[in-house]
């Protein structure tokens, strides 16, 4: 049931072109329209509060033509708020439409009143009305973010906006007077009515549950993208990556969704669920049907089962071509693989951590391919790099990511817990986001390595045994040749790293002179560990 803003009386005249002919519109009730949003932007009118009901408009039309008599007439809403304006116009050459909630009423021949006295139900489509009210509050939004408010502050709240509301009508009749003149259309300028609400909603994610045990009472997603990356294989099969991300407001939180396509067939339902960092990464590859008549395209988004939320909408082109004797075949597109490895190291409260870590993508082109690639991440982005690979070859491309191990700084997400009772801290740890796009000349992704969490953990450094101190070489007791070896710090993340062995390098001892009785300790030297890389 649609909830009616409060009936107002209203009585102003506008004449028409044509003697004695008045029209009047008064008792006028409008629409209280109901906006939800994601947390971030409000997204589209609330289906709960509007279920599949038009909005309604309603008011008491009143026209007396005096001797002319009505052909027909036409009455319409019109809204307009924060510069966006809303309803039919009659200008146009189209006939009026009922979904913009038009009215209309026609007469024959023999049947044509001199005044009409009615109340009049204008019923507006959802669809027609929902990216109105959707912009609408957006703008109202965009005013508090200026005045320094965040979107927790913002979308915590609902907010009620008053909407002005005018009637637009039309009327043609006939004057009896002179039957010459024949129809003369009319047009009134906005009288204002009752007037229209819009409620910006709070965000469901920021409600917090009363009485239920339903943790997924309080999930919201605050953002969510999709990136599709086209693919063809050398038979022209062609196909979508379909690589998104979703972010919510709590951690481990479990998301179901589905992509949509604008030709309205949707996948089955997917589940992902989020990390601590409140952010879950997924890929699902579809197949394109080749289209006999020309290229391939289309735009897909994602849309929330549970909760509610949708992307914005992401589109593809391709062109599968279909050369000759051999069949159908395709230009391939390069195939991307990344790994990281220590590049340098520094010591943080006597642990050996890395300073910066070495970026490495491995990019494989069938066929020649020219375009641009960057590294990106977590509070992280590479400048562009042109890429250029020949058919059949594989280009290297590099960067480097410097690591933060300061419990303040802003790259910094790692643990420093405090060591247990009588034993030693725990090893510091951080975990950086890495991933390689690779875009045609066009800025269009065509190819990536996804970005993936990767695990950094600190090691303890080991003293190297047999330094002299002062006259009297130190006697250590005997250690494993392992303990040799200056480790490097471990980069791991599940599945994709595991630790190389580390060389031990030979133990030399220095010659003892002939005439000495006394031998030194043998002195070793630092080898040096292998990187570790993925596989």
């Amino acid at each position: 049931m649609l909830l009616l803003t409060a009936a107002a009386l209203f009585a102003v005249c506008a004449p028409a072109q044509a003697k004695d002919v008045d029209v009047v519109v008064d008792y006028s009730a409008a629409p209280t329209i109901y906006v939800e949003s994601n947390g971030a932007h409000y997204t589209r009118l609330s289906s709960a509060k509007h279920g599949n009901q038009p909005l309604q408009f309603k008011a008491h039309l009143s026209i007396s033509a005096g001797r002319d008599r009505l052909k027909n007439w036409n009455v319409a809403p019109r809204m307009s708020a924060y510069g966006k304006a809303w309803g039919w116009s009659f200008g146009t050459s189209r006939p009026p439409e009922p979904d913009w909630g038009v009215v209309s009423k026609s007469y024959g021949v023999g049947d044509r009143p001199s005044s009409v006295d009615k109340f009049v139900t204008m019923n507006a489509s959802q669809r027609y009305v929902e990216s109105f009210a959707v912009d609408v509050c957006n703008a109202h939004a965009g005013t508090l973010r200026n005045e320094g408010k965040s979107n927790t502050l913002i979308f915590s709240n609902p907010y009620t906006l008053d909407v002005k509301t005018s009637h637009r009508y039309q009327l043609t009749y006939v004057n009896i007077a002179d039957a010459n003149t024949g129809q003369q259309p009319q047009e009134a300028s906005p009288t204002s009515v009752a007037n229209a609400k819009i409620v910006c909603m709070q965000w469901a994610g920021a409600l917090v549950p009363q009485g239920t045990s339903d943790l997924q009472a309080g999930i919201g997603v605050t953002q969510s993208s999709l990136t599709i990356i086209e693919t063809a294989t050398a038979n022209g099969a062609c196909k979508v990556n379909l690589s998104g991300v979703i972010e919510t407001n709590v951690t481990n939180a479990q998301v179901k969704f589905r992509y949509e396509h604008t030709n309205g067939r949707k996948s089955d339902i997917k589940t992902v669920t989020t990390s601590h960092s409140k952010i879950a990464f997924f890929s699902y590859k579809y197949d394109v049907p080749n289209n006999p008549n020309g290229g391939e395209a289309g735009s897909i988004r994602i849309v929330g089962v549970s909760p509610k939320f949708e992307s914005a909408w992401n589109t593809y082109d391709m062109e599968c071509n279909n050369p000759a004797p051999q069949g159908l075949q395709a230009a391939t597109v390069p195939k991307v693989s990344m790994n990281i490895e220590p590049a340098t190291t520094v010591m943080v409260d006597g642990q050996i951590c890395p300073s910066a870590v070495l970026l490495h993508t491995a990019i494989t082109a069938g066929s020649a391919f020219h375009g641009k690639g960057l590294f990106l991440g977590d509070h992280f982005l590479t400048p562009l790099q042109d890429i250029e690979v020949p058919a059949n070859q594989v280009k290297h491309v590099f960067g480097k990511r410097e690591l933060d191990w300061k419990p303040t700084g802003g790259g910094f997400a790692g643990t420093l817990a405090a060591p247990p009772m009588g034993g030693k801290p725990p090893m510091k740890t951080q975990k950086i986001r890495i991933g390689f796009n690779l875009t045609n000349l066009e800025g269009k992704v065509v190819a990536q390595a996804a970005q993936k969490f990767y695990t950094i953990t600190c090691k303890e450094p080991v003293l190297n045994p047999g330094i002299p101190h002062g006259d009297k070489p130190l006697s250590p007791a005997p250690r494993n040749d392992s303990s040799k070896n200056l480790p490097l710090p471990i980069l791991q993340t599940p599945g994709v790293f595991k630790q190389q062995p580390v060389r031990s390098a030979p133990t030399h001892s220095r010659p003892t002179p002939q005439n000495s009785g006394a031998q030194r300790a043998p002195v070793s030297s630092m080898p040096r560990a292998q990187p570790l890389r993925a596989h």
